[in-house]
């Protein structure tokens, strides 16, 4: 059994070497290496920014404004929370009539 240590930030492409850990044979001198190439899937609800994951997550306007805690199941297979904890405050004055457009039926 061998053990592989995949590092942060791996892209597409990166490999990682495990050197004379691949099968003895009394046809050759010593083991060959094992060479892991690594592939990123294509998902349609996340991308890759950089060394950056970013999702596209859909949440509520209530949700927006108020905040929200959502699990999220990260791609190491480890569930990570989405925290908005701040409330968001909309300051956007109603203008009075008299600023209205007279255009404007």
């Amino acid at each position: 059994e061998h053990k592989l240590n995949i590092p942060p930030g791996i892209k597409h492409g990166d490999y990682e070497i495990l050197s004379n850990m691949g099968d003895e044979s009394e046809n050759y001198r010593e083991p060959g290496d094992i060479v892991f190439i690594f592939k990123e899937d294509k998902n349609e609800d996340s991308y890759r920014d950089g060394d950056n994951l970013v999702i596209n997550l859909p949440i509520l306007l209530s949700e927006a404004l108020l905040g929200f805690s959502i699990p999220y199941m990260h791609p190491n297979k480890n569930t990570i929370i989405i925290e908005l904890d701040t409330l968001l405050r909309l300051f956007m004055p109603l203008p009075h009539s008299d600023q209205l457009d007279p255009t404007r039926p």
